[in-house]
């Protein structure tokens, strides 16, 4: 578990990546933080990557247990990767994509529930 820093330092490129990569972190636990880091390519798509990440996880009501959250998070964070690969660069497109990969291919696909919006 990491804890967060007391300031951020550096670019204001590097501020933003910093309170990006600290709101993204802030996931339930028993500190409030899980220190989760991906391989994404340190480019200008980065912040769509994670952004990408973020609707999926939002997308599902996760199980509360950090194992299978990691499993889901890493599995949907390779299927966001690949297809980034192949050339896809929208944030909605790869979500949607490693949505449908999650649900289809995970081992707890079929036991993951949508949240659902109050109308």
């Amino acid at each position: 578990m990491a804890a967060a820093p007391a300031s951020l330092t550096g670019t204001p490129r590097n501020v933003l990546l910093q309170q990006a990569f600290l709101s993204w972190c802030q996931l339930p636990g028993d500190n409030g933080l899980f220190a989760m880091s991906f391989p994404w390519p340190v480019t200008d798509d980065e912040l769509v990557l994670n952004d990408a990440l973020e609707i999926v996880m939002r997308y599902f009501d996760l199980p509360l247990s950090g194992k299978d959250y990691s499993s889901v998070e890493k599995f949907a964070a390779q299927a966001i990767f690949e297809d980034w690969k192949a050339g896809t660069r929208h944030k909605i497109i790869l979500a949607n994509k490693a949505i449908a990969a999650v649900e289809e291919q995970h081992p707890l696909g079929n036991k993951l529930r949508r949240i659902s919006r109050a109308s």
